[in-house]
């Protein structure tokens, strides 16, 4: 986010996702950032997505200035359906060898499409 304000500030130019996107492929080469490779790529690209879809909604007048989210509240993630595998009631995220150990509070409905 601090690219893109940066540059609408500063530059009077926006950044869409593309660029963003090229950005974070570097950020992923250099040695202080190297740990963006550690984690699976799609909730970065969902949050670059969810950042300009932020920001586009800013741009129309449909909402306020996107604000930054703070480390320490709750914490979110988006998963498309080619980052999980769902196999006899374990769900594996993206790079993870091992299923989340989940406790539902509630049996899932047999027929219900599954939305995690």
């Amino acid at each position: 986010m601090r690219k893109k304000t940066d540059a609408y500030y500063n530059d009077h130019q926006r950044l869409y996702y593309k660029e963003l996107s090229l950005l974070l492929t570097d950020l992923k080469k250099q040695e202080e950032t190297h740990w963006l490779n550690a984690v699976s790529s799609v909730p970065l690209q969902q949050a670059l997505r969810h950042l300009d879809k932020a920001f586009l909604n800013f741009f129309e007048g449909r909402a306020k200035y996107p604000t930054f989210h703070k480390k320490r509240n709750k914490q979110s993630a988006t998963y498309t359906a080619n980052a999980f595998t769902w196999h006899n009631g374990a769900l594996t995220l993206a790079k993870m060898s091992e299923p989340l150990d989940i406790r539902w509070s509630r049996p899932l409905p047999k027929d219900a499409p599954l939305r995690v």
